[in-house]
C-alpha cells in the first residue's frame, strides 16, 4: 500500500515533536508543552513529514542531536559520541539540509544552559566538597567546578568530542555533494518572494503577509533579550543567518519553502520558548496565542484533507477507463519525475492495460495522452514543437500546488485526432 512508503515520515514526524519537547524542556515543562503544541499544529510539518521524503528524519535527526548534545554536556557518557555520531549519520543520509541543522547544533551545545539547581542543592554540593578537600584552596577550585559547572558548554575538549567526527562527516557530504548539485528543473522563484511564503508558512498566514514572521520572531527576541536567555537569541539568530544562507547558495536556481526547514525549526523552538514563558506568568494570554496559532493552521490542514496530494494513480486508472486501446502511449514535458511516477502508480490501474512513456526528446505525435507540469498554465489547447496538437481533458488537483509547494497537480490532455473526451476536474475522493 501506499501509506507504507509514508511511515518512515510519519514515524520521524512524531519523534520530531518528542525532540522537540526534550529540548524545549531545559526551559520548563510549560515550554516543553508550547514547543511540543507549535510543532505539532504546524502544517509545514504535518505536511513533509507525511510524505515519503527524506525532510521528516532529517528534522527528527537534526533535534536528536541537539538533544543527545547537550545531554552529554550535563552527564557524559562513552556511549554519547556514539549516538550523537549515528544521529549525524542519519540525518545526513535522509537530506543533505540536515548540514544547517547540524551546524547550529555545534553552536547550540555552546549556549544552552545546563539544567538549573537550586541553590539549596548548590549549597549542599559546595559544602560537601569543602569538607571533602579539607577547604584546600588548590584542590577547592577544581573541584567546585566539576560538582557546580557554569551555564553554557562542556569545555573545548567536550565539544571536539562530540563534534569533531560529525562535522568532517557533514563537510564531506557538502563539499563532496550538495556544493554541486543542481536541485529540481521547476520554475526560478525571486528570493524574496520564496522568503515571504517561507515566513507565511512559519506562523501560519499568506505569502502576502510573511513579512510579519519578521516583527513576531523580533518580538521573541526582545522577550529572550529581557530574560537574558542567549540561548534563545542564539536560536533565532542561526534561524535567520541559515535561512540569508540557504537564498544565497539557491540564488538564480530552483527556491521552495521546503529548503528553509531546518531554519524554520529553530525559530519554532524559540516560539516555544516565548509561549511558555508567557504561560507561565499569563496563562491565559498564552492559551489565547496557541489557540490562534492552531486556528491559523486549520485552513491548509482541511485543503491536506478534502483535496489531498497529487492523484497520480487516479489520473492513470482515468486516463485507461477513457482510452480505447489497452496500451496507453503518453508523453510529458517532464519526463524525469513524469516517468518515476508513472512506473510506480501504473499498478494502479485495473484490466488488462499497458501503459509506455515516450522517451525524452521524442515527438509527442505518437502519444495518446500529453501529462503536463507542475504549475504552469497551459492552455485549453497545447501544441507541442512537433505541431502535434493535445486538449486538456481532465485536471487532477493537490493541496499543496503552487510556486512554493511540493505538489504537482496533473494536467492530463488527449491527442486531438483521437475520440474526444469532456474536459472535467477530477474532485478529491
Amino acid at each position: 500500500p501506499t501509506w507504507a512508503f509514508r511511515l518512515l515520515s510519519i514515524v520521524s514526524g512524531v519523534l520530531t515533536i518528542v525532540f522537540g519537547a526534550l529540548v524545549a524542556r531545559r526551559w520548563g515543562r510549560l515550554h516543553a508543552l508550547a514547543t511540543a503544541f507549535v510543532l505539532a499544529a504546524a502544517y509545514p510539518l504535518v505536511l513533509y513529514q507525511s510524505e515519503a521524503r527524506g525532510y521528516a528524519p532529517m528534522l527528527a535527526a537534526m533535534l536528536a542531536t541537539q538533544w543527545l548534545s547537550l545531554r552529554y554536556v550535563d552527564h557524559p557518557t562513552r556511549r554519547g559520541p556514539i549516538w550523537i555520531l549515528l544521529a549525524v549519520l542519519i540525518g545526513v543520509c535522509s537530506h543533505l539540509g540536515f548540514v544547517v541543522g547540524y551546524l547550529a547544533t555545534v553552536v547550540m551545545t555552546c549556549t544552552f544552559p545546563c539544567p538549573c539547581r537550586s541553590r539549596k542543592k548548590a549549597r549542599v554540593n559546595a559544602a560537601f566538597v569543602r569538607e571533602s578537600t579539607g577547604n584546600d584552596r588548590e584542590a577547592l577550585t577544581p573541584a567546585l567546578s566539576r560538582e557546580y559547572p557554569a551555564e553554557g558548554a562542556g569545555g573545548l575538549a567536550t565539544l571536539l568530542r562530540l563534534h569533531a567526527a560529525p562535522l568532517v562527516i557533514c563537510a564531506i557530504a557538502y563539499f563532496g555533494f550538495y556544493a554541486h548539485m543542481k536541485i529540481g528543473r521547476g520554475p526560478v522563484v525571486p528570493v524574496a518572494d520564496a522568503l515571504a511564503a517561507t515566513g507565511g508558512e512559519l506562523i501560519g498566514v499568506a505569502a502576502r503577509y510573511g513579512a510579519a514572521a519578521i516583527v513576531v520572531l523580533l518580538l521573541v527576541g526582545v522577550l529572550a533579550l529581557r530574560r537574558g536567555k542567549v540561548d534563545v537569541v542564539m536560536l533565532l539568530t542561526l534561524a535567520g543567518a541559515s535561512a540569508v544562507a540557504i537564498a544565497w547558495k539557491q540564488r538564480g536556481d530552483c527556491l521552495y519553502v521546503r529548503y528553509f526547514l531546518p531554519s524554520m525549526m529553530m525559530a519554532w523552538l524559540a516560539c516555544g520558548w516565548a509561549l511558555g514563558e508567557i504561560a507561565r506568568r499569563r496563562p491565559a494570554l498564552a492559551a489565547a496565542m496557541l489557540t490562534a496559532w492552531l486556528a491559523m493552521q486549520v485552513a491548509p490542514l482541511t485543503q491536506l484533507v478534502t483535496i489531498g496530494r497529487a492523484h497520480h494513480g487516479d489520473a492513470l486508472a482515468w486516463m485507461a477507463a477513457h482510452s480505447a486501446s489497452n496500451d496507453l502511449l503518453v508523453g510529458t514535458d517532464q519526463p524525469t519525475r513524469t516517468g518515476v511516477l508513472v512506473e510506480f502508480y501504473k499498478r494502479r490501474i485495473k484490466g488488462d492495460h499497458h501503459v509506455a512513456m515516450l522517451p525524452e526528446g521524442a515527438p509527442l505525435a505518437p502519444a495518446d495522452w500529453l501529462i503536463l507540469g507542475p504549475r504552469c498554465n497551459y492552455p485549453d489547447v497545447y501544441r507541442a514543437p512537433d505541431g502535434t496538437r493535445f486538449a486538456r481533458s481532465a485536471i487532477f488537483p493537490t493541496c499543496n500546488a503552487g510556486p512554493h509547494g511540493s505538489g504537482w497537480a496533473w494536467e492530463v490532455y488527449r491527442r486531438l485526432d483521437a475520440a474526444p473526451v469532456a474536459t472535467v476536474s477530477i474532485p478529491a475522493d
